[in-house]
């Protein structure tokens, strides 16, 4: 909860950055992905500005949402994949763990930039730092479909190999991430 108590300071304060990959409003208002640390960055996800589907998978246990063609130029996207997903529980503390279930959260950015739900050890304090995320989910039937609205805040979603800013050094590339987002299946 207490994650949640501090997204409106981090989202004011979030707010006041800017970088070429995303719009950056003075204010945030309506649905939004704001990135912080190595790549700040803010996208609308409202519907026109965006496109934002998601699909809950009962029978696998699973809530997937996406958010393609982020950004004024397109390039960026997201990917949220919640395992232990059930219809019935509206809050979830998620971390990576090995031998737990491997959720998914993978972030594209504009400019080679690539992140993802894992990871980083430290040698020199020999201590691994794992992804972690808040993820509160409510759905409500409207006739024929279901709207699906949440806010989701993750800390260190790590540099990929592949990523423009990845590194080996003592601790990897990453960025904090914190969205609310609505969509209907």
């Amino acid at each position: 909860m207490f994650i949640i108590r501090l997204l409106p300071v981090v989202i004011i304060l979030g707010a006041c950055g800017g970088d070429d990959g995303g719009s950056t409003p003075s204010v945030v208002e309506g649905p939004f992905l704001m990135t912080f640390g190595s790549q700040p960055r803010v996208f609308s996800l409202k519907p026109g500005e965006a496109q934002v589907t998601c699909r809950p998978k009962p029978g696998l246990g699973e809530f997937e949402m996406n958010a393609t063609t982020l950004g004024s130029d397109g390039a960026s996207s997201f990917r949220f994949i919640l395992k232990e997903y059930s219809a019935t529980k509206k809050s979830y503390d998620i971390e990576y763990e090995v031998g737990k279930p491997v959720h998914v959260v993978d972030l594209t950015l504009s400019g080679g930039y690539q992140y993802k739900f894992f990871q980083s050890f430290r040698t020199d304090i020999n201590q691994t730092f794992n992804s972690r995320c808040n993820v509160e989910l409510e759905s409500q039937d409207k006739g024929s479909v279901t709207e699906y609205s949440g806010t989701l805040y993750c800390v260190m979603i790590w540099a990929e190999t592949t990523s423009k800013d990845f590194t080996a050094n003592i601790l990897n590339n990453y960025v904090d991430l914190a969205a609310k987002f609505s969509c209907e299946y």
